[in-house]
């Protein structure tokens, strides 16, 4: 159920339980100046004011009102919440014109304003709008000295598909910074503190990997100083670095990697493929260093390699238990299937011109012990977020 429904702000609306293949209503568009209104109506290619069935009724604002059990329609959001912001990325000359540093202060209001319309179905408008300045302060904050690093839950409260661990009988409200920052140290794989959009009120986690993709289940993900994201799904709708929101850019391109797997690991089908392109995704998210080869002989450089590493029964690893394990250093061995044999191994390997002395230990090991061995792969992820491909 929607709260606080304003017919005047970015909605998209649906009915039914599952998303449509075909947008069901278009977008209204409201909320800033007639003419930023009128150019990102324009560039999203929505009607401003109004939603329109596939049928072709209007839906009258007091109508809109006394819809009741309308639900956002995830796909369609992110889609909105993408091109509403590339929308207002296109007027940063026109902006910069009108005012020295409106640029950055319009970009960012304008996801927060994305923000606070995705959690309609969570919080009340008032808690979701304080979200993003909350979200800003808790990246900024440390705790004994270390970075912000975890992830916020946003969900209300008697979510049926929350497995709640531990519930507050007085909710921390994220304006206390310190008492925030606090409670997400608690954050781990797989358990994270509860939040409604304006206090923490528990510790808990998703009782099933399917149910992320609900439509009143969100994330922020915190990964370092003044870095943090705004997911849904498995997926990052914005990024925020050092106050300013952007969009995601993957480091590393499917097609890319698809094509490079067939390329140095031939004789593949496309399941296995999928299996080894959602390996590396999980992984990326994590949001720390990591290191993944893919070998023809995995089983084997797991067994010779064991003195250095922790061997473990071959399985596909779901994606809570890849992000967990780097938590450990050291790479995962898989193989062409897509399968884990090893992980946090210590890779060995000789010295190779490929090497780079301003580099790390792990961007260096991958490439020492990539050398020479045909049908291995290795994808290592730094700190940073930036990617390296070796491949033999």
């Amino acid at each position: 159920m929607l709260r606080g429904v304003n017919p005047e702000q970015v909605l998209v609306a649906r009915r039914g339980r599952k998303p449509p293949l075909e947008p069901a209503f278009e977008l209204a568009v409201g909320g800033q100046r007639a003419e930023e209104r009128g150019e990102a109506a324009r560039a999203l290619g929505m009607r401003r004011a109004r939603v329109v069935q596939p049928a072709g009724r209007v839906l009258e604002q007091q109508d809109w009102l006394r819809h009741r059990r309308v639900r956002l329609a995830a796909t369609l959001r992110q889609t909105a919440a993408r091109g509403y912001i590339r929308a207002v990325s296109r007027f940063k000359e026109r902006l910069a014109e009108l005012r020295v540093g409106g640029e950055e202060d319009h970009i960012r209001r304008v996801a927060s304003q994305v923000m606070r319309d995705a959690l309609q179905t969570v919080a009340d408008p008032e808690g979701a709008g304080a979200l993003f300045a909350a979200c800003d302060s808790l990246s900024t904050e440390t705790y004994e000295r270390t970075e912000t690093n975890g992830t916020l839950l946003l969900c209300g409260r008697g979510h049926p598909s929350i497995e709640v661990l531990l519930e507050m009988t007085e909710p921390v409200p994220l304006r206390r910074t310190r008492a925030a920052r606090k409670l997400l140290q608690m954050s781990r794989a797989g358990v994270q503190p509860l939040c409604d959009a304006s206090t923490i009120w528990g510790l808990g986690r998703v009782a099933a990997p399917s149910e992320r993709s609900r439509e009143d289940l969100f994330e922020v993900r915190f990964s370092g100083r003044s870095r943090w994201e705004f997911r849904h799904a498995g997926e990052c709708l914005f990024v925020v670095e050092n106050r300013r929101p952007m969009l995601p850019h993957p480091p590393i391109a499917r097609d890319r990697f698809e094509a490079l797997v067939r390329d140095v690991l031939p004789g593949h089908d496309d399941a296995h493929v999928v299996r080894m392109w959602a390996a590396v995704s999980s992984v990326l998210a994590a949001g720390c260093g990591t290191t993944l080869v893919i070998s023809a002989s995995a089983s084997v450089e797991a067994r010779r390699l064991s003195a250095q590493g922790t061997r473990i029964t071959p399985r596909v690893l779901e994606e809570e238990v890849l992000q967990a394990a780097t938590g450990i250093g050291g790479a995962f061995l898989l193989d062409p299937a897509g399968v884990c044999h090893a992980i946090g191994v210590i890779l060995d390997g000789v010295a190779t011109a490929h090497g780079d002395a301003a580099r790390g230990s792990r961007f260096n090991s991958a490439a020492s012990y990539v050398t020479g061995r045909s049908g291995t792969i290795a994808i290592v992820i730094s700190d940073d977020g930036s990617v390296d491909l070796f491949a033999a």
